[in-house]
């Protein structure tokens, strides 16, 4: 087999690679949006080695999402539904107690579907579709939304998801003192919640005020949440990001 044969084959492999759930790899060529909040912060996690035990050092991530550079201001499907915001996470190293009280991440879940890649997408990002005069022309910079479809993989991946965290966690739905998501659609929210059985009280809402926010609501809202006093020093919350990719992120952390 030739060189150029080898490299066709490569590449027909990676094609099919992307068109298939790959669950626990990330998908790089797309954008990642909504969930890329928790990717970050588990990478911060990872370079600085920041286990449950470790201490002494803060890392901050910044999150921070101008949609206006993405979202088609002709388009009136998805236009009005977004905001930019930007929030800033502190992660500290702390001394955990020999026995009980673990603080910190205690579980996560990060993963992508390929085969959802077209149903939320800038089709002319990366490398795959570089920047022309006729992508331009057909406005295939901003973003595209099926959202019927995504609206129903999403309430599915989170109900789903966040089970599977906090059970990971060695933790009940019962223990989680505030349920975070991304504030992508309150009837995405309401949804979950309800699919849940957790009472809409534990749950943080900020889209009836900001719009959707991308990567950006789950810091806002956590931000919000404890300026209100309903989560602090010792809560547990699960937090749940999903959006382009189609990929996402949850995540079960002790406060």
């Amino acid at each position: 087999m030739g060189l150029f044969d080898k490299l066709k084959r490569s590449l027909e492999k990676t094609k099919q690679i992307l068109r298939t759930d790959v669950r626990d790899l990330f998908k790089r060529e797309g954008r990642l949006v909504d969930e890329d909040f928790l990717e970050e912060l588990r990478g911060i996690l990872v370079r600085t080695d920041m286990g449950p035990a470790a201490a002494e050092a803060i890392v901050d991530d910044v999150r921070e999402r101008l949609r206006a550079r993405v979202v088609d201001p002709e388009d009136v499907k998805t236009w009005p539904l977004f905001g930019d915001g930007a929030g800033a996470v502190l992660l500290e190293r702390i001394e955990n107690p020999a026995e009980g009280g673990e603080r910190g991440l205690l579980s996560f879940s990060l993963g992508a579907d390929g085969r959802g890649s077209g149903l939320l997408v800038c089709p002319m990002s990366g490398s795959r579709q570089p920047v022309t005069a006729e992508g331009l022309a057909r406005r295939e910079q901003y973003m595209r939304m099926d959202g019927r479809a995504v609206f129903k993989w999403a309430i599915r991946l989170a109900e789903e998801n966040l089970r599977a965290v906090i059970k990971a966690a060695g933790l009940t739905l019962d223990d989680i003192d505030c349920f975070v998501l991304h504030q992508a659609n309150l009837r995405i929210i309401d949804a979950t919640r309800a699919a849940l059985g957790v009472s809409a009280d534990r749950f943080a809402v900020n889209i009836d005020r900001y719009g959707n926010t991308s990567s950006g609501s789950i810091p806002l809202a956590i931000d919000e949440a404890w300026r209100e006093g309903r989560v602090g020093p010792g809560s547990t919350i699960a937090v749940c990001g999903f959006g382009g990719g189609l990929a996402w992120g949850s995540a079960v952390w002790r406060l």
